[in-house]
């Protein structure tokens, strides 16, 4: 387990990695969150790097303990990075939360936050359900261009 103060080892490793697949059940993940946002849900921000894929789940777009003002800045800042994310719709199961870090030469390799305290499992047999769940999230997305324009709508509605 990685404590805080070593929380730049896993920084370190998803600057290397050729592609991240980050997924957060409760919330926008924070690589795309701006910091009114990251604020209204007890997080972090963290830099997005060209190679983060978030997965978002539906019902975060439109979470109403977050104040109207912060989520139209959040869903813009979705909007001005409309290939970082995607949209899991509210018709598929949510997960707990992960982090796929994909890295040359090297089997893949998942994080997880638990509680403040960084996870990271590089075991083929624990990481193959997470490998698997990532793939299944993916393809349950909506399509990139229904994405923004669901991101649009609620924007709109506001």
């Amino acid at each position: 387990m990685l404590d805080g103060a070593e929380r730049a080892v896993v920084d370190e490793v998803v600057a290397a990695a050729g592609r991240v697949v980050v997924y957060d059940p409760h919330a926008v993940p924070a690589a795309l969150r701006t910091e009114a946002y990251a604020a209204a849900v007890s997080g972090s921000v963290r830099d997005l790097t060209g190679n983060q894929l978030a997965l978002i789940p539906e019902h975060c777009l439109t979470r109403p303990d977050i104040p109207v003002e912060v989520a139209g800045e959040q869903l813009a800042r979705l909007l001005d990075n409309p290939g970082a994310w995607r949209v899991v719709p509210a018709s598929h199961p949510t997960s707990p939360g992960f982090t796929v870090l994909e890295v040359e030469h090297f089997h893949p390799i998942v994080h997880i936050e638990l509680l403040g305290r960084q996870v990271i499992l590089e075991d083929r047999g624990t990481t193959t359900r997470y490998l698997e769940l990532a793939q299944e999230l993916e393809r349950a997305c909506l399509p990139a261009d229904e994405g923004v324009a669901l991101v649009e709508a609620v924007l709109r509605s506001g």
